[in-house]
Protein backbone atom coordinates (compact mmCIF):
# COMPACT_ATOMS: atom_id res chain seq x y z
CA UNK A 1 0.00 0.00 0.00
CA UNK A 2 1.30 3.24 -1.18
CA UNK A 3 2.23 5.84 1.24
CA UNK A 4 0.07 9.26 2.21
CA UNK A 5 2.97 11.07 1.13
CA UNK A 6 3.02 8.95 -2.47
CA UNK A 7 -0.67 9.31 -2.80
CA UNK A 8 -0.92 12.94 -2.09
CA UNK A 9 1.91 13.36 -5.18
CA UNK A 10 0.02 10.99 -7.14
CA UNK A 11 -3.37 13.40 -6.87
CA UNK A 12 -1.43 16.47 -7.40
CA UNK A 13 0.34 15.15 -10.99
CA UNK A 14 -3.37 13.77 -11.90
CA UNK A 15 -4.75 17.50 -10.64
CA UNK A 16 -2.00 19.22 -12.90
CA UNK A 17 -2.76 16.82 -15.63
CA UNK A 18 -6.23 17.88 -15.59
CA UNK A 19 -5.96 21.57 -14.94
CA UNK A 20 -3.89 21.49 -18.46
CA UNK A 21 -6.00 19.67 -20.30
CA UNK A 22 -8.60 21.59 -19.28
CA UNK A 23 -6.53 24.86 -19.97
CA UNK A 24 -5.28 23.54 -23.24
CA UNK A 25 -9.19 23.01 -24.57
CA UNK A 26 -10.42 26.10 -23.33
CA UNK A 27 -7.59 28.19 -24.65
CA UNK A 28 -6.76 26.92 -28.09
CA UNK A 29 -7.61 28.76 -31.31
CA UNK A 30 -10.83 27.56 -32.51
CA UNK A 31 -11.62 26.41 -36.06
CA UNK A 32 -13.32 29.04 -38.45
CA UNK A 33 -16.66 26.97 -40.00
CA UNK A 34 -14.74 27.57 -43.74
CA UNK A 35 -11.65 25.59 -42.11
CA UNK A 36 -14.22 23.22 -40.33
CA UNK A 37 -16.00 22.20 -44.08
CA UNK A 38 -12.62 22.44 -45.62
CA UNK A 39 -11.13 19.28 -43.36
CA UNK A 40 -14.64 17.86 -44.12
CA UNK A 41 -14.37 17.91 -47.40
CA UNK A 42 -10.60 16.47 -47.45
CA UNK A 43 -12.11 13.73 -45.46
CA UNK A 44 -14.81 13.17 -47.99
CA UNK A 45 -12.62 12.79 -50.98
CA UNK A 46 -9.89 10.58 -48.79
CA UNK A 47 -12.93 7.98 -48.21
CA UNK A 48 -13.50 5.13 -50.73
CA UNK A 49 -17.58 5.47 -50.79
CA UNK A 50 -18.47 9.23 -50.32
CA UNK A 51 -22.12 10.13 -50.89
CA UNK A 52 -23.11 11.41 -54.07
CA UNK A 53 -24.12 14.68 -52.09
CA UNK A 54 -21.23 14.91 -50.62
CA UNK A 55 -18.75 14.27 -52.99
CA UNK A 56 -20.21 16.90 -55.01
CA UNK A 57 -20.37 19.71 -52.60
CA UNK A 58 -16.68 18.49 -51.61
CA UNK A 59 -14.75 18.56 -54.71
CA UNK A 60 -16.43 21.39 -56.25
CA UNK A 61 -15.51 23.81 -52.82
CA UNK A 62 -12.12 22.52 -53.01
CA UNK A 63 -11.57 22.72 -56.66
CA UNK A 64 -12.58 26.44 -56.25
CA UNK A 65 -9.49 26.67 -53.95
CA UNK A 66 -7.55 24.89 -56.56
CA UNK A 67 -6.55 22.27 -53.93
CA UNK A 68 -4.78 19.92 -55.97
CA UNK A 69 -6.59 16.73 -54.61
CA UNK A 70 -9.92 17.99 -55.65
CA UNK A 71 -8.10 17.73 -59.13
CA UNK A 72 -6.24 14.40 -58.80
CA UNK A 73 -10.23 12.89 -57.19
CA UNK A 74 -12.02 14.75 -60.24
CA UNK A 75 -9.70 12.78 -62.72
CA UNK A 76 -10.13 9.84 -61.48
CA UNK A 77 -13.66 9.99 -60.81
CA UNK A 78 -14.34 11.30 -64.13
CA UNK A 79 -16.22 8.10 -65.68
CA UNK A 80 -17.15 6.69 -62.41
CA UNK A 81 -20.75 5.00 -62.31
CA UNK A 82 -22.43 7.63 -60.71
CA UNK A 83 -23.79 10.82 -63.00
CA UNK A 84 -23.92 12.97 -59.53
CA UNK A 85 -20.09 11.94 -59.12
CA UNK A 86 -19.31 12.15 -63.26
CA UNK A 87 -21.15 15.88 -62.97
CA UNK A 88 -18.92 16.97 -59.19
CA UNK A 89 -16.05 15.76 -61.68
CA UNK A 90 -16.65 17.73 -64.54
CA UNK A 91 -17.31 20.61 -62.74
CA UNK A 92 -14.67 20.47 -60.29
CA UNK A 93 -11.83 20.09 -63.49
CA UNK A 94 -13.05 23.23 -65.03
CA UNK A 95 -11.46 25.33 -62.12
CA UNK A 96 -8.13 24.20 -63.36
CA UNK A 97 -5.61 25.05 -66.47
CA UNK A 98 -3.48 22.45 -66.45
CA UNK A 99 -3.30 21.02 -69.27
CA UNK A 100 -4.32 17.35 -68.18
CA UNK A 101 -7.57 18.65 -66.52
CA UNK A 102 -8.75 20.76 -70.28
CA UNK A 103 -7.67 17.84 -71.84
CA UNK A 104 -9.68 15.87 -70.22
CA UNK A 105 -12.92 17.92 -70.07
CA UNK A 106 -12.25 18.20 -74.15
CA UNK A 107 -11.77 14.60 -74.43
CA UNK A 108 -15.00 13.90 -72.70
CA UNK A 109 -17.77 13.82 -75.10
CA UNK A 110 -19.91 11.15 -77.17
CA UNK A 111 -22.64 9.50 -75.22
CA UNK A 112 -23.15 12.46 -72.30
CA UNK A 113 -26.18 12.34 -70.81
CA UNK A 114 -27.70 16.18 -71.05
CA UNK A 115 -26.92 17.09 -67.40
CA UNK A 116 -23.42 15.99 -68.42
CA UNK A 117 -23.10 17.61 -71.61
CA UNK A 118 -24.09 20.87 -70.21
CA UNK A 119 -21.77 20.66 -66.91
CA UNK A 120 -18.98 19.98 -69.62
CA UNK A 121 -19.97 23.32 -71.15
CA UNK A 122 -20.35 25.14 -68.14
CA UNK A 123 -17.35 23.70 -66.31
CA UNK A 124 -14.77 25.04 -70.14
CA UNK A 125 -16.31 28.19 -69.49
CA UNK A 126 -15.36 29.05 -65.81
CA UNK A 127 -12.37 30.69 -67.09
CA UNK A 128 -11.37 32.57 -70.12
CA UNK A 129 -8.31 31.48 -72.19
CA UNK A 130 -7.89 31.00 -75.75
CA UNK A 131 -7.82 27.15 -75.76
CA UNK A 132 -11.02 27.64 -73.66
CA UNK A 133 -12.59 29.83 -76.17
CA UNK A 134 -11.69 27.02 -78.88
CA UNK A 135 -12.99 24.14 -77.23
CA UNK A 136 -16.49 25.94 -76.70
CA UNK A 137 -16.75 27.59 -80.02
CA UNK A 138 -15.43 23.30 -81.64
CA UNK A 139 -18.64 22.62 -79.27
CA UNK A 140 -21.27 25.11 -80.52
CA UNK A 141 -20.42 24.58 -84.06
CA UNK A 142 -21.23 20.96 -84.37
CA UNK A 143 -24.53 19.95 -85.72
CA UNK A 144 -24.76 16.95 -83.61
CA UNK A 145 -25.64 18.93 -80.62
CA UNK A 146 -29.31 19.63 -78.60
CA UNK A 147 -30.45 22.84 -78.48
CA UNK A 148 -29.68 23.71 -74.83
CA UNK A 149 -25.98 22.49 -75.67
CA UNK A 150 -25.43 24.98 -77.95
CA UNK A 151 -27.47 27.79 -76.19
CA UNK A 152 -25.05 26.44 -73.28
CA UNK A 153 -22.35 26.86 -75.42
CA UNK A 154 -22.83 29.94 -77.17
CA UNK A 155 -24.54 31.86 -73.71
CA UNK A 156 -20.09 30.57 -72.29
CA UNK A 157 -18.74 32.01 -75.39
CA UNK A 158 -20.58 35.49 -74.65
CA UNK A 159 -20.05 35.32 -70.98
CA UNK A 160 -16.25 35.49 -71.80
CA UNK A 161 -16.82 38.28 -74.67
CA UNK A 162 -16.58 36.84 -77.58
CA UNK A 163 -18.31 37.53 -80.30
CA UNK A 164 -20.29 34.16 -81.03
CA UNK A 165 -20.41 34.68 -84.42
CA UNK A 166 -16.67 34.85 -85.01
CA UNK A 167 -15.53 32.62 -87.19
Amino acid sequence: MPSPRTRKIFLIIIVLIVSGVLIWKLTRPRLSQLERQRLTDIQTLHSEMPAEDDYFGAITRLAQEQNPLARQVALKNLHASSEKIQEGSILALGYFDEIEALDALEKISGDLSPTLAQARIRAIGYRDGERRRRILKQIADRHDISDPEKIAALSVRLVSREDPNDQ
